[in-house]
């Protein structure tokens, strides 16, 4: 469950209530299923690449990101579909590491 705010009172939003929006969101033409999944965290992607958490921060927040990051003010949080594709690239490439030692 999460709370969001509405005119400086807060809402309680319950699991009926999220399935409910994951339904009706996801029979939008513009919205697939892989836009409603859960944000990973920065720990959480470094352990599904075996890599350190400075590792996805550094190739996160360069000027021209290896990872891309949906930012929540100073958060970093990724979509699993940016984060497999980011796999798929590094396959094809041949490297994760960009033949730096990680």
């Amino acid at each position: 469950m999460s709370d969001l705010s509405r005119r400086g009172e807060r809402t309680r939003i319950t699991t009926d209530d999220s399935r409910f929006l994951v339904k009706e969101l996801s029979s939008h033409p513009l919205c697939s299923e892989e836009d409603l999944m859960a944000l990973l965290r920065p720990g959480e992607v470094a352990k599904w690449l075996g890599v350190s958490v400075s590792w996805v921060r550094d190739h996160s927040t360069r000027k021209s990101p290896r990872l891309p990051t949906v930012k929540a003010g100073k958060l970093l949080r990724y979509r699993p579909v940016d984060v497999k594709e980011f796999i798929r690239c590094c396959s094809r490439a041949g490297d994760v590491g960009g033949g730096k030692r990680v």
